[in-house]
């Protein structure tokens, strides 16, 4: 029954998810223009540069194989990832609720739990020197900041929706950290999908499942207000992995196959994002080095020309930390 409920709900999603960018915007703060499936972050709010700190070792990785890993999201530092936004859904289902209203936004509460599906990430920075991030991902600022040109991704700038191909369960948005910004996304993706159904302009399940939809896409890019510093934008996929009742696993719209990796005894699953590295497309546009990283400046550059990587600028870390 899992493998038919989530079908249906892609294909319900698909058909709704269309008319979400129809209307306006009103006085919503946002992060983007109000999420659906056509809606980008505007050219004039993407950033030129974003940084991927990492240790030297991970860096010769990603610059030999022309990939990237984008990790599974609850296998990140932040154990409320995917779930930071449900207490705000809990509140504003609260809110909501009346004798009229109750029985919908309880089916909507169900199906959001039941709908649920892995979001693979790759974490970038907007700060190419920023302490806490050299602490926190770069060993210490033993490692480097690797500066990528999004656009160079290929990938819309828009929150992924599960579906059939790439290019619909592949994208970069930026994280919402404001919790006031939050609820307010919130509140309105369950608030028009509820008018929705008291004006029958669209029967229960549709109205429930379109909220459900832009519920789960919020879901990969809400997080604690208490990682702002990080100004993180990330290249989110969320491929289908479905199982049957035979045991029998397949991976739907990956980038790659399903990939498998032990940290410190752990397994964890990830997926490789393709780089393409040519004369028109070079995605690395800058390397920091970390304060406390012992690879040479030349010694990059060597690396990165051998592998196609052209005028990509090398610069020491301003940061005085030892």
């Amino acid at each position: 029954m899992k493998f038919f409920r989530v079908l249906y709900f892609i294909f319900v999603v698909q058909s709704v998810v269309r008319s979400q960018g129809q209307g306006g915007t009103d006085n919503m703060p946002t992060i983007q223009a109000w999420p659906s499936q056509e809606s980008e972050t505007p050219p004039s709010r993407r950033p030129a540069v974003i940084y991927h700190y990492c240790s030297v070792e991970a860096m010769c990785g990603i610059v030999q194989s022309k990939n990237l890993w984008l990790s599974n999201a609850y296998a990140l530092n932040d154990y409320r990832e995917n779930t930071w936004i449900v207490p705000l859904i809990n509140q504003q289902l609260a809110d909501l609720r009346t004798e009229k209203t109750s029985t919908f936004l309880d089916d909507l509460a169900s199906h959001y739990d039941l709908n649920d599906y892995t979001p693979y990430v790759a974490s970038f920075s907007v700060h190419g020197d920023l302490l806490s991030q050299w602490r926190a991902y770069a060993g210490d600022a033993t490692g480097v900041a690797v500066g990528f040109d999004p656009s160079a991704f290929h990938v819309k700038f828009r929150l992924p929706l599960p579906g059939a191909t790439v290019d619909l369960c592949t994208g970069l948005a930026s994280i919402v950290y404001d919790t006031q910004q939050q609820g307010a996304y919130v509140r309105r993706a369950i608030e028009e999908s509820l008018q929705s159904y008291l004006a029958e302009r669209a029967n229960q399940a549709n109205a429930m499942l379109a909220a459900v939809s832009l519920l789960r896409r919020f879901a990969s890019a809400f997080k604690n207000p208490a990682f702002r510093e990080e100004g993180e934008w990330r290249l989110i996929h969320v491929p289908l992995i479905m199982g049957d009742v035979d045991d029998n696993t397949t991976v739907c719209s990956g980038v790659s196959p399903l990939r498998f990796r032990a940290i410190k005894g752990k397994l964890t699953s990830y997926f490789e994002f393709p780089l393409t590295v040519d004369d028109k497309t070079q995605p690395i546009v800058e390397v920091v080095i970390g304060p406390k990283c012992e690879a040479s400046e030349s010694s990059i550059k060597l690396m990165l020309t051998y592998n196609g990587y052209r005028k990509v600028a090398i610069r020491k870390s301003s940061v005085s930390y030892r």
